[in-house]
């Protein structure tokens, strides 16, 4: 009787640390999927270019996206050259910036590629925009396209490769959010841990 006592004595805070960290795990994803406002800047180079420049990037002042929709990060613009021109662009390097307003501290992540092809005036384009090193997936270790937060991984997946045959293509991005361990996450594995260990010993000393 006295042992089963002892165990009740210890379940009541042991439940009371798993509910607290439950609770804690809760308001930490709730506050992964809220709004962040965002902005992007992009430019693009002129090595590997032959003719006048008629690509451009417009970005975005002040858009605002939840984590895990998609989400515009500006586009490609086209202005096409004279009749009877054209302009080639053979691995022409550029650069595109997302940048957190909801985090002043978060660093700016920073997506590298190339344009390839051609624009005339005669005709539409043909472009390819393309990443460094990858097909789709900039890896976050080389490209800067991840950032921590105190409960998250945040990696920024593109539409990357994009062909270009219109005036406008738009490059469209989305989070890939994956929780980080929390402290809360800590305290419910030890709390878990404790009640195991109680009832290993409760048992124990029964048998004994």
């Amino acid at each position: 009787m006295c042992r089963m006592q002892s165990w009740i004595g210890w379940r009541a805070p042991v439940l009371a640390l798993a509910t607290i960290a439950l609770a804690a795990s809760a308001a930490g994803a709730a506050q992964m999927t809220s709004g962040l406002a965002y902005g992007t800047t992009g430019s693009i180079g002129t090595d590997g270019m032959l003719g006048m420049p008629a690509v451009s990037f417009h970005g975005v002042d002040d858009g605002t996206q939840g984590l895990g929709a998609s989400f515009s990060l500006g586009e490609f613009e086209v202005s096409a050259p004279s009749d009877h021109q054209t302009t080639t662009y053979a691995g022409t390097p550029f650069t595109l910036t997302y940048n957190d307003q909801s985090d002043p501290g978060a660093p700016p992540l920073v997506a590298q590629g190339n344009l390839f092809g051609t624009v005339s005036g005669s005709g539409r384009p043909n472009l390819l925009a393309t990443l460094d090193g990858q097909s789709f997936l900039l890896d976050p270790s080389e490209s800067g396209l991840q950032y921590r937060t105190a409960d998250a991984i945040h990696t920024l997946v593109l539409n990357l490769p994009l062909n270009i045959d219109q005036a406008q293509a738009a490059v469209m991005g989305q989070f890939e959010v994956v929780p980080s361990p929390e402290p809360s996450s800590w305290v419910l594995f030890l709390a878990a841990a404790a009640s195991v260990g109680l009832l290993r010993r409760t048992g124990a000393s029964r048998q004994g």
